[in-house]
C-alpha cells in the first residue's frame, strides 16, 4: 500500500510531541495552548495524507512543522 511521502515524519512529529507533553519542562498557558494546537494540526494533517496520498502540503507548513518538531524535543530520562 502506498503511502503519503511526509506521512512517516508527521507521524514522528505526533509522538515527539506527545512526549514532550507528558515529560517535557514546566511551561506557560499560552505555550500549552500553542503545543494542543500544533497537536491538533498535525493529527489533522496526518488524517488528510491517510487519506489521500497525493495530499499537498504547503511549504510553509512544512517549515512550520520543521520548526516544531526542534521546538518539542526531550530529554530522554536518565536511568540506573
Amino acid at each position: 500500500m502506498q503511502q503519503h511521502k511526509h506521512l512517516k515524519k508527521l507521524l514522528m512529529l505526533q509522538s515527539r510531541i506527545e512526549l514532550w507533553e507528558q515529560l517535557g519542562p514546566a511551561v506557560t498557558e499560552e505555550e500549552w495552548e500553542a503545543m494542543t494546537n500544533t497537536l491538533n494540526e498535525v493529527r489533522d494533517l496526518i488524517q488528510l495524507c491517510r487519506g489521500n496520498v497525493n495530499y499537498s502540503i504547503s511549504k510553509h507548513a512544512l517549515k512550520q512543522f520543521n520548526r516544531d518538531y526542534n521546538r518539542y524535543k526531550t530529554r530522554k530520562p536518565i536511568t540506573e
